[in-house]
């Protein structure tokens, strides 16, 4: 399981010293930046991890299994590229998903119930985990927070009972903004919650790109929505 390396700092450094042109590049950018810069370091069993950009830095080989994992942390997180020893991947977007873009608009925004901003995070990264298959909690907490924290991120999501209906995540990469994880409880499909978020995250991006991958059932819903 990939972990945050806030949360077990004493393993991330002790991977540092694996060595290599990776793990060395890694461990400058720790060791000179720490966690105040726009990179989010990772651990997985043994090695040291770093998003950056879209790029994800691994200190050392991955295995069959290990490769998996990072594959599936790249693609809810946007990242399109892994570089470890054993050379550099482009990942390739999945034959049953499309990439969409929208140039957003401030307009006004129908709502059909209130949007909430960056509340609840803890709650929205377990809902992710059982509206999307490989994702836990755990995994992806650290993937909202970090942006949430440094004002580069930001969680949308509709709530009733303080329970989440529908939600969808916002990262500021340059020059557009990367959405992620929308999602909607079974039981409020259907409703315009997801397409009431998406229409606030557009206006709030204030004419800057924004960018998803989804589904391709999904194409013609994103469609209406301006992508």
């Amino acid at each position: 399981m990939i972990k945050n390396a806030r949360d077990c700092i004493g393993r991330f450094t002790e991977n540092l010293k694996i060595g290599g042109f990776i793990s060395d590049k890694i461990k400058f950018e720790y060791e000179n930046f720490g966690f105040c810069r726009n990179s989010a370091f990772y651990v997985l069993n043994d090695k040291c991890l770093m998003a950056k950009g879209e790029n994800l830095s691994v200190g050392g080989d991955l295995s069959p299994e290990e490769l998996e994992s990072v594959k599936i942390f790249c693609r809810f997180t946007g990242l399109k590229t892994i570089e470890s020893r054993q050379g550099q991947l482009s990942l390739p977007v999945s034959e049953n998903l499309t990439v969409m873009e929208a140039f957003s608009a401030v307009t006004a925004v129908t709502l059909v119930a209130e949007v909430c901003k960056n509340k609840n995070i803890y709650d929205f990264a377990g809902f992710c985990g059982e509206n999307f298959p490989g994702i836990d909690r755990d995994f992806v907490y650290p993937y909202f927070t970090l942006p949430i924290n440094q004002g580069t991120g930001n969680l949308y999501t509709i709530n009733e009972n303080n329970k989440i209906l529908s939600g969808a995540f916002v990262a500021d990469y340059s020059g557009y903004g990367y959405i992620s994880f929308v999602s909607t409880a079974p039981q409020a499909r259907g409703k315009g919650c997801a397409g009431a978020i998406i229409k606030t995250i557009l206006a709030d991006l204030q004419n800057k790109p924004a960018r998803l991958v989804c589904r391709n059932e999904l194409v013609n819903f994103y469609k209406n929505l301006g992508f």
